[in-house]
């Protein structure tokens, strides 16, 4: 079996993007990373306080994931940056995998299939992104993000035994999420056009919100269900508690999703929480934890939901 172990997570401080593009309504503070910071330092910052925190030694970690859409390098993974920066052992197996939404429930799939088969015993499972930097300068959009980062450890023993899990894809549906130069499809820049993705290249992260939010709607139904049914769970009473991306919980009164999804189950300040990409999840599961949210025999159901356009869940057991 696998469990979580411990969580912890870092929020960028620096720099105040309400300074730099005038007050939001509801916006007072929106901190960025430096313009020479990256996720995988963000990454390393959240790594060390979680063995700070949890008195955990890098030599015990024998396997490294690090989900990011904004890696340091084009090759190698950010991965093995953080390997060496952290003093983990040689060991250690260390890669990126590139999601965000649905990005922490994959990797903590992968990191139970390496305890099951003996590959690893105790997984580092990092997420960081600096979005704020694959934003035009001027684009107040930047607003609904926030750079961030995580680090959870999986391990044979801990608080929460990971359940099983519901995965999907549908990469018809990609150019709804993407950043589409910077790659070896197209690696020249070719200028910035706003909301013509299909008619123009676009330098910076596009995202056609709309499109995405009619997907989640139409789909978010089938996927609960199968959720449950990998977790053998037969009544709505069987789960207590609802870890949802931020970006979804201001729909959660949708026909759609309403009879799913109970409010009384799911972070009272949800709303308040900012997009972290690949960190979301855990930062609401920890913020959860923390505020006595969840309790002990608590069975706690994770959804997550991104670029690719990809999907994925779990259940959690406390």
């Amino acid at each position: 079996m696998a469990y979580i172990k411990a969580i912890s997570y870092y929020l960028a401080e620096n720099t105040s993007l309400a300074e730099e593009t005038g007050k939001a309504i509801g916006v007072h503070e929106h901190p960025l990373t430096k313009e020479n910071e990256t996720a995988s330092d963000l990454a390393i910052i959240a790594a060390k306080k979680l063995f700070k925190e949890n008195n955990i030694n890098p030599s015990d970690i024998d396997f490294v994931i690090f989900c990011t859409q904004t890696p340091d390098y084009y090759l190698p993974s950010s991965a093995c940056l953080i390997q060496d920066k952290l003093g983990i052992s040689t060991t250690a197996g260390a890669f990126d995998i590139n999601l965000d939404g649905s990005g922490f429930i994959y990797g903590l799939a992968l990191a139970k299939g390496f305890l099951a088969s003996s590959i690893a015993k105790n997984v580092l499972l990092l997420t960081g992104d600096t979005l704020s930097k694959v934003f035009p300068p001027d684009d107040k959009n930047r607003l609904l993000y926030r750079d961030s980062a995580t680090a959870t450890l999986i391990s044979d023993e801990g608080f929460a035994e990971i359940k099983n899990f519901s995965l999907g894809t549908d990469g018809n549906e990609f150019k709804n999420s993407l950043i589409k130069t910077r790659s070896a499809r197209q690696n020249e820049k070719a200028g910035f056009f706003e909301n013509k993705i299909n008619d123009a290249p676009n330098d910076f992260f596009y995202r056609d919100g709309n499109s995405i939010q009619s997907f989640f709607l139409n789909n978010f139904s089938s996927w609960i269900k199968d959720i449950k049914k990998k977790n053998n769970i037969l009544k709505d009473e069987q789960i207590h508690y609802y870890i949802i991306p931020q970006e979804y919980a201001c729909i959660m009164d949708s026909p759609y999703v309403t009879p799913l999804i109970p409010l009384r189950k799911v972070h009272p300040n949800q709303n308040e929480i900012e997009n972290l990409s690949s960190s979301t999840i855990p930062i609401l599961l920890k913020d959860s934890i923390e505020s006595k949210l969840i309790h002990k025999n608590f069975q706690v159901m994770m959804v997550g939901f991104g670029a690719g356009l990809s999907w994925g869940g779990t259940v959690l057991k406390f």
